[in-house]
């Protein structure tokens, strides 16, 4: 029991460290966007509590205009931050792929038929 206990304070410390260097990181990617650094990181924000996402859910939890919204999203998705994982060109769904790994010790989220993939809340996406 003593070898799991130091074990999972060891991946906890692991991960805290993990995430705290992935949030620097993302401070600085949002620096070099065509968009108001402000506005990035309100989306950023946004992708950490909820790493599963849709647009108008983003668009619901913060005062951002759809076109700000859009600009910001293509360019998260130019710099491999977000991936879009329906394969839509409506009603799509984000997932912050790096933060997502970080729980889940996986490189990419893989597609498999009927594959649902759900994150604390009611957003979801299934695989096709």
């Amino acid at each position: 029991m003593r070898v799991y206990k130091k074990s999972s304070k060891k991946t906890a410390k692991e991960k805290f460290k993990n995430v705290v260097e992935l949030t620097m990181e993302m401070d600085k990617v949002i620096m070099d966007l065509p968009v108001k650094p402000e506005n990035a990181k309100k989306v950023l924000d946004v992708l950490y509590d909820e790493p599963i996402v849709s647009r108008k859910k983003i668009l619901e939890l913060i005062d951002i205009k759809p076109t700000t919204l859009n600009v910001c999203i293509n360019a998260l998705k130019e710099k491999n931050i977000i991936i879009e994982t329906t394969g839509y060109s409506r009603n799509q769904v984000f997932a912050f792929q790096k933060y997502i790994d970080l729980f889940l010790n996986k490189n990419h989220l893989t597609r498999h038929s009927n594959q649902r993939l759900q994150w604390g809340s009611s957003e979801s996406c299934y695989f096709q």
